[in-house]
């Protein structure tokens, strides 16, 4: 047997135009019943479809015995067993729960209400803001809540700035109207929370401290504990801290601040480190030696150097190589589509030797290349310095 429901799909599907083929793909009924559904067309009363229920001749002493108050479900079991009742428990039961929840059904629908008051709120919220609500209006409303000069001042934000400052406006007012903090969070569309702010704000210090964006404390970044704290982090061996590292990672600070009961976000790490100057530098490697006597000489060099006269010269001579004649790596200009190479193995074509000097006081290099390592070059250098000397 067809439910009220379905009873009522394929009337509806049938007045739409849909035919008894596309019904019976959309409904999964027989045709058969479709037809006859679609010629009757007004569906039986629920009567038709209710079966007689083993309950159904005590209902009226159940709901007797709920109505007096004072008796069981298993009193009332018990007594209508001893009438004929020859059902389970569970169905008595589950009907005088029924009875209860429609009972308590009717409680609520004859509720006085307070003349749909939430909707005479938003209606106010939204005369206001669009400023429907004169300010002689508002005057007249909040005269014992509010003084002129805040009024005049809470008007023309609500109208004329942007929305922090609205929400702010709007919140003073549906306070001061008496609506809860509850409606203007959901009217507005702010958090519970911060209307209590707001609230909270306008009562310490009116118009002024509400409507004052200004950052009152001091930020952590420019707090001279937090500097402090991270540059004795900073200049400490992260292994002191138990990082098996040797230098600081950003994560490492951020986590080290933490753990010492100063937490501070890693762009405030990064902001403190950058305003004292410092910069991610890379080492330089400079030259040194493992002379025993390296500083003395070093200084020795550094008098003379000092003491030069305008007609001496001092020199550092060198020599480097034999070095291999091959394809190097190195930049030239290359046009978009070609792309230059050279192989790691190649045969050499040759080899030659740099000999230079260095002439310590004005810091000028000369060099020549040769073919050997010996007296002869040596000599040939210094024909070449003075000349040019």
């Amino acid at each position: 047997m067809l439910q009220l429901t379905q009873y009522k799909k394929i009337i509806a599907l049938h007045n739409q135009g849909h035919s008894i083929r596309n019904i019976k793909k959309r409904t999964g009924h027989a045709r058969k019943t479709i037809r006859r559904v679609i010629r009757v067309k007004v569906p039986p009363p629920p009567k038709a479809y209710s079966r007689p229920h083993i309950i159904d001749d005590y209902k009226d002493t159940v709901k007797e015995y709920c109505g007096i108050g004072s008796f069981t479900v298993q009193q009332i079991y018990d007594e209508i067993k001893i009438n004929g009742y020859d059902g389970s428990y569970l169905t008595v039961y589950r009907y005088v729960c029924s009875l209860a929840e429609q009972n308590k059904r009717t409680l609520r629908k004859n509720r006085p209400t307070n003349g749909n008051r939430k909707e005479k709120e938003v209606a106010w919220v939204l005369s206001l803001l669009q400023g429907k609500i004169s300010i002689n209006e508002l005057e007249e409303l909040f005269e014992k809540q509010l003084d002129i000069k805040s009024i005049n001042t809470l008007y023309k934000y609500m109208l004329e700035n942007s929305l922090r400052y609205r929400n702010r406006a709007v919140t003073i007012f549906s306070y001061s109207n008496k609506l809860s903090k509850k409606s203007i969070s959901e009217i507005v569309g702010i958090d519970r929370h911060t209307v209590r702010d707001y609230i909270k704000q306008f009562e310490s210090g009116g118009t002024s401290e509400l409507f004052d964006f200004s950052r009152k404390e001091t930020k952590k970044y420019e707090a001279a504990e937090y500097k402090d704290k991270v540059f004795q982090i900073l200049h400490s061996p992260p292994s002191y801290f138990k990082f098996n590292r040797t230098a600081w990672r950003l994560e490492d600070l951020y986590q080290t601040m933490k753990t010492e009961g100063f937490p501070l976000s890693k762009a405030n790490i990064t902001k403190i480190i950058k305003n004292a100057g410092y910069k991610f530098i890379k080492a330089k490697k400079v030259l040194t030696s493992n002379d025993p006597l390296y500083r003395e000489k070093l200084q020795e060099i550094t008098t003379i150097l000092s003491n030069l006269k305008p007609n001496e010269k001092f020199f550092s001579i060198d020599e480097f190589g034999p070095l291999a004649i091959k394809i190097r790596g190195g930049r030239s200009w290359t046009p978009p589509e070609d792309h230059k190479i050279f192989s790691q193995w190649q045969q050499s074509k040759g080899s030659l030797i740099v000999t230079a000097a260095l002439e310590l006081s004005t810091n000028q290099i000369t060099h020549f290349y040769s073919a050997k390592k010996n007296t002869t070059e040596m000599i040939a250098l210094l024909d070449i310095l003075l000349k040019q000397y």
